[in-house]
């Protein structure tokens, strides 16, 4: 008992330990100040990286006294894939210019700069380094070990971080000057290098939070079975559903403090407590907090499916109260069931989480955690429904279940307001699964294998279901909101280049001197903004110019010679302007489909004492298919989900095509939407679904997006199914974890099964896994011939334009005309464009802003030049990284007419990469969702075929179980010719032959018996008889004798005779009632009513108090017969009364357990015991410890309790009581 408790109360101490380790880390060991940051450790591995650059240079130093650069540069002789994945770079300088670099990531001049050098610690564009530089003849080495990655600007893929052996969060700054407020640092010789400055407390690895929060999360875990154990254990000792109201109430109050006190930041500040992802009531604020709640629901579920009964005063005795009592609890049942719903769809429509299962790669783990609370969820209401059930089920009739069923719905008349998202399929589901369990309970199933299945399919598509129709509702929202912010749409990329570009256009020196003279160089002030301003992203607008001072006037009519002042003008066509922040650019709301900007400059000119402004307007074109900005531009502020990822859209005016994106293509004219007559119209058209957003007459939105297919919807409700029973088969594991740990084994059709699913299952793995390969791959060769043609392509233009040139000048005026055409082909051609000069120098690139933020270096990247210029490829495609994302790129020679090598062309898929992405994931997911569409109905088929297979042997194991000798065993008919048929034959044949053999068993059984009976009838006769022969004759000797007391020895005499016939009326009637046995009426029983009638017969006895306890056991169902089993309790209760010495205070405990296979019941007395030479002989017939009777009860009693195929034994101790033991197999039907 005590180790028991101890077994229970290690969850508590586990619990306690890891909360307060938690808290303690937390509040002393996870934040960090800036003093406790481990200088020495940060210092020891400075010096290790300053001894390789050192050693790095000093190599390449001896390299160079034997080998020219040339030789080293062509033989390879550096590994620089070993120094770049180290954290470290080479340079090398030859005559002051840049002739060898270990990667392109580093943005540095190509020219030596010894001032740019001159300290340590140095900051190149893009990151902080250690250098170590040195010169040999003239050439110059420079090493350089990577401290942190610092970009002027962060996003998705572009993250400021340090090299990782310096473990060190990024949020730490860098300064080489000394700071009283910085950690200063130091290297080799206690040299002062730089100063690291934390802004706040810092934590110096995400490793510990994570550990910390898993520390909590185990911490509840341990308390929540603690509490379940210690609820148990109560229940069963003082058999009570008040333990049960104690969890509910217990939970409700840990839930509570949880909610208020927010004792963990830790706990509750991680994403899974973020109201962005999900928020709700203040119950369940957040997808942590919801989930914490249903766990805790799910725990009383349980406890109550284990635990909960129906109290003995009500059982059987009272069907009206059982009937209010199940009315009250299932009303209960009913609001449970529709929260449950109500939840479902708050996640659904106040939840960020991608639910819909089809598209796989789109579901994150939060997905996979609301799909585990659907699931928690209704197994915890089917739980209590089935308990519920089970409990009244030798109480109540059907009729009784269908009426508070019937009723139990009025119940929730009052409250139909709070569940108005409840549907006829939902109020279908509900009937359906009450019925079904009242069905199985009703015939004693098990709550398992094919009823379980069936379940979790109605389940699993009621949600998938629910999830489909409300996801199509939301959808509609959401495009309803998008429409309506197209309908005054503004380009926040666009807006973004705006300021940039304003900056640098006030000191354009270049276009101040175009402006000068605005009449004669209007063209190539408008090539000089295309070229330098308005390029790129930009370039998907049209744009005009118009210069103005105070005294220029505009002639609006030649014909009147009306004119106004060019200000006044401008301003009054830019209303409904909307300015941009920190710029003179405006959105102006032109209400005609497009996205219009205007912009005033202004600049002081030579020459010219007026303020001169520039006005620009830009307007988007009409129907463009747009390079796009890529994301690797975007700063994380900007970064804003494209509509094009997802939807396409359009916009129409005057019934005309204005601009449209997306995958979808529209038609030039709206009317093949149809007549549009409300503000909204939803119309499936061409497998798209089409939202129509009437602006007014003129202006017409269509936001449309693919059509659900069924196909997708059974797809996702393969995974839901697949999900759901993967979750019932880890439950079914957990709970039998103990059986499996010391007898696993299964059956026939379980390995049949295993086998043929574990065979499918591979076999499908395998081929799909060869398939999403195969794709994947010619994918791959698709996009590298897309990009090989179109950089072909691309090269031709070029040759076409500037073949004639010697090379790439580099003067303004040429610089100007092969940016033109860079940018033209770009747009052109849909792909980014850069052009690199014979030295592998960057010479100009339609996306310089790649380069000018510092994301990479203006020099080609390494193993391309080393490609193309050593190697003499003719092509090279490879992939190319920059931060996290990476990206296709490809490399041709750039040939003049005299096919000489003037420069290389480069495309960079930086565009295009997460269109690629998206087609590739979706091939993938289309074949990942066919094969799980394949692997359920294989499953399924599997499950069927194997049943199919066994029931034969299933058939065969019922008629074996079945067999007993002595009775008519039934042959089995079997048509099949096959091994199962010779396994029939030979099971009949023995049939035959145990008939046989019990008909000559029986025969000399009988013949056996009859002669013990009659051993037995002689004897216990023979005993009365002498001693009443030696009575009559005593009797007619004093008659002879005249005897005067003959009178009072007639009297004596006779009495004893009387006594005698008595005793042999007894001999008769036992032997008579053990005879009768074999009759027994076989039939369906409770044991616990049987228990209770016994005791009802001895619970008035003066001599003993008699107590119960069931275990919270409400019903006992064995197969025995009624009136039998009645006698064995009241005979072991009698004995136990009457083995209880006179003067003693009688005890009788009277209980019963449920094990794997039987119900055991205990009878204890506190009596004289037995002793141990009667042992043996207790339940012999015809022996008793008593004076009087033959000894027949307890033999009566084993063979009542062997018929039902179950034993009794006992355990005594001297002068303190014997137990028995009886114990009795289930219902077969039940097990």
């Amino acid at each position: 008992m005590l180790f028991k408790k101890l077994k229970y109360y290690i969850w508590l101490i586990l619990f306690a330990l890891l909360f307060s380790t938690a808290f303690l880390l937390e509040r002393s060991g996870v934040h960090i100040q800036k003093e406790a940051v481990g200088v020495a450790d940060i210092e020891k591995t400075l010096i290790k990286k300053q001894e390789k650059v050192d050693k790095l240079v000093t190599d390449v130093t001896l390299m160079m006294r034997s080998n020219s650069l040339d030789e080293i540069i062509k033989n390879n002789l550096i590994d620089i894939i070993d120094i770049h994945n180290d954290g470290y770079e080479l340079l090398i300088y030859q005559n002051d210019s840049l002739k060898f670099w270990s990667d392109n990531i580093i943005s540095v001049s190509n020219l030596f700069s010894e001032s740019v050098l001159s300290r340590d610690v140095v900051f190149l564009e893009n990151g902080w380094f250690y250098t170590k530089w040195r010169s040999i003849d003239n050439i110059v080495i420079v090493g350089l070990a990577l401290i942190k990655r610092e970009y002027s600007f962060e996003n998705e893929f572009i993250k400021n971080y340090y090299q990782e052996d310096f473990n060190l969060n990024p949020d730490v700054n860098i300064t080489v000057l000394p700071v009283p407020e910085g950690v200063a640092i130091k290297g080799l010789d206690n040299k002062y290098l730089f100063s690291l400055i934390f802004s706040a407390p810092e934590s110096i690895k995400d490793g510990w939070v994570k550990f910390n929060r898993v520390l909590y999360y185990l911490a509840v875990v341990f308390l929540l079975i603690f509490m379940f154990l210690i609820i148990a254990d109560f229940n069963k000792r003082f058999n009570s559903n008040w333990w049960l109201l104690a969890l509910l109430i217990d939970l409700v109050i840990i839930r509570y403090l949880l909610i208020t006190l927010n004792f963990s930041e830790l706990f509750f500040n991680s994403e899974l407590f973020n109201p962005r992802i999900f928020a709700s009531s203040s119950w369940y604020p957040n997808l942590g907090d919801l989930l914490i709640t249903v766990i805790f629901v799910f725990t009383f579920s349980i406890a109550y499916f284990r635990y909960f009964k129906l109290s003995s005063a009500f059982a059987g005795k009272n069907k009206n109260i059982s009937a209010v009592i199940l009315l009250a609890i299932m009303s209960v049942t009913q609001l449970f069931f529709f929260k449950t719903n109500q939840i479902v769809y708050d996640i659904i429509v106040n939840s960020s989480v991608e639910l819909e299962a089809y598209k796989v790669f789109e579901m994150s783990i939060y997905s996979i955690l609301c799909y585990l609370i659907f699931g928690l969820l209704f197994v915890s209401n089917i739980l209590i429904i089935y308990r519920t059930v089970y409990v009244f089920r030798e109480s109540l009739s059907f009729i009784y279940y269908l009426a508070c069923l019937a009723l139990s719905f009025l119940v929730l008349i009052p409250f139909a307001s709070s569940f108005e998202n409840a549907n006829s399929f939902f109020v279908f589901l509900d009937i359906i699964l009450v019925l079904t369990l009242i069905i199985v309970v009703k015939n004693n199933i098990y709550l398992r294998g094919y009823i379980a299945l069936l379940l979790i399919v109605f389940v699993s598509a009621y949600i998938v279901w629910f999830i489909s129709e409300e996801s199509r509702k939301k959808e509609w929202e959401k495009r309803k909101i998008i429409a309506t912010g197209l309908a005054t749409e503004r380009d926040m990329v666009a807006e973004l280049l705006l300021a940039d570009k304003e900056k640098k256009l006030v000191n354009d020196e270049v276009l101040k001197g175009l402006l000068t003279n605005y009449e004669e160089d209007d063209q190539n002030i408008i090539k000089h903004l295309r070229n330098y301003y308005f390029n790129g992203y930009l370039s998907k607008y049209d744009f005009q110019i118009a210069l103005c001072n105070p005294v220029i006037n505009l002639l609006l009519n030649p014909v009147s010679k009306e004119q106004t002042n060019c200000y006044e003008y401008y301003e009054s066509i830019s209303k409904n302007r909307i300015p941009i922040n920190t710029t003179h650019f405006y959105f102006v709301d032109n209400l005609n489909g497009r996205i219009s900007y205007f912009g005033k400059v202004a600049f002081d000119l030579e020459n010219d004492s007026l303020e001169n402004t520039l006005f620009i307007q830009l307007d988007s074109r009409l129907i463009v298919e747009e390079l796009g900005y890529p994301e690797l531009l975007l700063e994380k502020k900007m970064k804003k989900s494209s509509i094009t990822e997802k939807y396409s859209y359009a916009k129409y005016y005057k019934d005309s095509l204005i601009n449209s994106a997306g995958e979808y293509h529209y038609s030039f004219s709206s009317d093949v939407f149809g007549k549009q007559n409300y503000e909204y119209t939803i119309i499936n058209y061409d497998g798209f679904n089409h939202l129509l957003f009437r602006i007014d007459k003129l202006n017409t939105i269509v936001v449309s997006l693919p059509q659900k297919s069924f196909l997708d919807v059974l797809i996702s409700l393969s995974y839901v199914i697949v999900y759901f029973y993967l979750l019932f088969a880890l439950g079914v594991f957990v709970n039998n974890l103990n059986r499996y740990t010391t007898d696993l084994h299964f059956d026939i059709k379980s390995r049949i099964q295993i086998s043929m699913i574990g065979i499918l299952l591979l076999s499908l793995l395998l081929i799909g896994g060869g398939t999403v390969y195969y794709n994947i791959e010619q994918f791959k060769k698709k996009q590298n011939a897309n990009i090989s043609e179109k950089i072909q392509s691309v090269l031709i233009e070029l040759e076409h334009k500037l073949g004639g040139e010697k090379k790439l000048h580099n003067t303004p005026e040429f610089y100007d005309e092969v940016l033109y055409y860079l940018m033209k082909f770009s747009y052109v051609f849909f792909t980014d464009i850069n052009l690199y000069d014979a030295q592998g120098n960057l010479y100009a690139s339609s996306r310089p802003e790649i380069f000018d933020k510092g994301l990479i270096g203006y020099k080609m990247n390494t193993e391309a030049y080393r490609q193309l210029v050593i190697d003499k490829r003719a092509k090279f495609i490879h992939n190319e990284s920059i931060g996290s994302m990476e990206y296709l790129s490809a490399y041709i020679p750039f040939q003049n007419t005299n096919n000489k090598i003037i420069g290389y062309v480069n495309l960079p898929y930086f565009t295009k990469q997460s269109a690629l992405t998206k087609d590739l994931t979706g091939l993938v997911v289309a074949i990942i969702n066919i094969y799980v569409l394949l692997i359920l109905l294989a499953i399924f088929f599997t499950v069927v075929i194997s049943g199919t297979i066994t029931k034969p042997l299933r058939l065969i194991q019922k008629k074996f179980r079945e067999i007993k000798l002595g009775m008519a065993n039934e042959k089995i008919k079997y048509e099949g010719r096959d091994e199962i048929a010779d396994l029939v034959a030979e099971y009949n044949r023995m049939v035959e032959e145990l008939a046989r053999s019990a008909d000559l068993l029986a025969k000399s059984e009988r013949e056996s018996a009859w002669r013990e009976m009659a051993r037995q009838i002689a004897h216990e006769i023979k005993n009365p008889l002498t001693p009443m022969k030696l009575n009559v004759q005593l009797l007619q000797r004093s008659w002879n004798d005249n005897d005067p007391n003959f009178e009072d020895k007639l009297r004596r005499l006779s009495a004893s005779l009387i006594e005698q016939i008595d005793t042999l009326s007894s001999i008769a009637t036992d032997f008579s009632r053990f005879a009768k046995l074999t009759n027994a009426n076989v039939e369906e029983v409770d044991l616990i009513l049987k228990i209770n009638n016994a005791v009802s017969v001895f619970e008035n006895d003066e001599n003993a108090i008699i107590t119960q306890n069931m275990n919270g056991i409400a019903s006992a169902i064995v197969f025995a017969d009624r009136e039998h089993l009645l006698q064995v309790f009241n005979n072991l209760i009698k004995n136990a009364i009457q083995a209880i010495p006179a003067g003693r205070k009688g005890k009788v405990d009277i209980s019963l357990e449920k094990t794997e296979k039987y119900y055991l019941v205990k009878i204890s007395d506190n009596g004289t015991g037995i002793p141990d030479d009667l042992k043996d002989k207790l339940f012999v017939p015809n022996f008793t410890t008593k004076t009087s009777g033959m000894g027949l009860g307890l033999a009566i009693v084993k063979k009542i309790v062997e018929g039902t195929g179950g034993k009794i034994w006992f355990e005594t101790a001297k002068d303190q009581g014997t137990t028995f033991f009886i114990e009795f197999p289930f219902n077969n039907q039940t097990t």
